[in-house]
């Protein structure tokens, strides 16, 4: 059952400068089981053969939306970001050099 207090964080961020932005990501590039409402790291993943390496272009994004290929695991994903960042973000996604992890909860160290 959904209550208030679990879409408040979500609705709460909806406020000037910040941005939503969509991604066309590609198999390898989003994370199973990613739903609205996870948190995502978005990263720079340039050609290899660009010779610059990847960045962190934001650290935590809110996932607003998804529309993952099963078949494929490639999908569709709104992000809310920034503004500042959304260019960036935005023109990296243009040439498929975008991917993003989800942030886990932390319980402790794993192994």
């Amino acid at each position: 059952m959904l209550t208030e207090s679990m879409t408040i964080s979500a609705a709460s961020e909806h406020v000037t400068g910040m941005a939503l932005v969509g991604l066309e990501l590609k198999p390898g590039q989003i994370p199973g089981g990613l739903e609205p409402g996870s948190r995502v790291r978005i990263v720079h993943t340039p050609e290899a053969s660009s010779n610059r390496q990847g960045q962190i272009l934001v650290e935590s994004a809110l996932v607003e939306s998804i529309n993952a290929r099963e078949s494929s695991g490639g999908g569709k994903v709104t992000v809310l970001v920034n503004s500042r960042l959304s260019p960036d973000v935005a023109m990296y996604a243009s040439r498929d050099e975008i991917a993003v992890s989800e942030h886990l909860p932390r319980h402790g160290p794993v192994g």
